[in-house]
């Protein structure tokens, strides 16, 4: 789907807590994220909704030994564990070691292939930095960073000047008691211009040239017309999502009792236009049809803000697999909906 462009289309789904129900073990489960992960990417998914669809018991006590808990949790709140391979595979290489520490739930984080999503750049010498480039980094302290502090030093990150010039901005900035830099998987940590909370991830903008570069973090208009990944958020019940929806945007219901989007595809368009663009795709779960998840889903989302289609008219199998669904009916949108 064309994100670039004057007419992109502002792409969000929204998947069940129930996504992996169907798979048993930690590593295929992982596996199953990645290809969701990768199907967001290609197509330009701007934001990731999770729901809880109350298929699996979340309140249920664990009996298991406190050493091996986590695999309970991981498989009684599918929620969390969605929510955190989503957003580790949607993390630049450079920074998932300082974001995410080892864990047992990214045991088979080592097998997941790279998004190589726009965001997800190589690391570079920064003296091949330019003016305006975007970046995504980490905000640091000078104080938890004093060793590599003084390596920037040496390599001139801060100028060295006589006593009787004016006092560089690195200068200014690196005598300030709490001073930030920000992390971007260079050779060195960048002076950060501006006020965050350490360990943030956020996009910075270039200034200047090395050895006189400094960071701040970007504008919504600094990635206006760029991808630069989704953002992943866990709510609650599908009903209650849906109603914060309404009259935002254009909602697609996919489900096999919908109707055949090529018979609507006008009205579609139209709806979508309504709605400058903004398009909401959800999916029900492997075990359960939407109208099953949520009873009362057509009083909630009528021909006013949404269509209940079915984008597979002409399926063979008994069922589509959720990752198949995802990666098939984007394709198919991408397809109706391009300039």
């Amino acid at each position: 789907m064309n994100t670039d462009n004057n007419n992109h289309i502002n792409l969000e789904v929204a998947i069940p807590s129930s996504s992996l129900v169907n798979d048993k073990t930690l590593r295929d489960k992982t596996l199953k994220i990645s290809k969701f992960a990768r199907s967001f990417s290609i197509f330009g998914v701007r934001t990731v909704y999770i729901y809880q669809d109350n298929y699996l018991n979340h309140n249920k006590k664990s009996k298991t030994p406190e050493k091996n808990r986590y695999k309970f949790k991981i498989f009684t709140d599918e929620s969390s564990f969605l929510k955190l391979i989503l957003e580790y595979l949607d993390t630049p290489q450079y920074l998932r070691k300082l974001l995410y520490p080892m864990s047992p739930e990214l045991k088979y984080a080592g097998l997941l292939e790279p998004l190589n999503s726009p965001h997800h750049m190589e690391r570079i010498k920064i003296d091949a930095i330019k003016e305006g480039d975007l970046r995504i980094g980490v905000v640091r302290n000078y104080q938890d960073n004093s060793k590599i502090f003084k390596k920037i030093s040496k390599y001139g990150i801060v100028n060295n000047q006589s006593s009787k010039s004016k006092p560089s901005i690195h200068q200014n900035i690196t005598n300030r008691p709490n001073s930030q830099f920000v992390d971007v998987g260079l050779d060195h940590l960048i002076p950060f211009i501006g006020k965050s909370h350490v360990g943030k991830k956020l996009t910075v903008k270039f200034f200047g040239r090395f050895p006189n570069i400094i960071a701040q973090e970007a504008s919504e208009k600094d990635l206006k017309k760029k991808y630069w990944g989704y953002q992943v958020y866990v709510c609650n019940s599908l009903y209650d999502f849906l109603k914060k929806q309404i009259n935002k945007k254009c909602i697609l219901l996919t489900s096999r009792e919908g109707k055949n989007l090529k018979e609507v595809e006008s009205d579609f368009k139209k709806l979508l236009n309504y709605y400058n663009n903004n398009l909401l795709v959800v999916y029900g779960s492997p075990k359960k049809d939407l109208n099953e998840i949520c009873t009362n889903i057509s009083k909630v989302v009528d021909i006013n803000s949404g269509m209940y289609l079915n984008l597979f008219s002409e399926q063979h199998t008994k069922t589509i697999r959720l990752e198949e669904a995802i990666l098939g009916s984007l394709s198919i949108l991408n397809y109706i909906l391009k300039p």
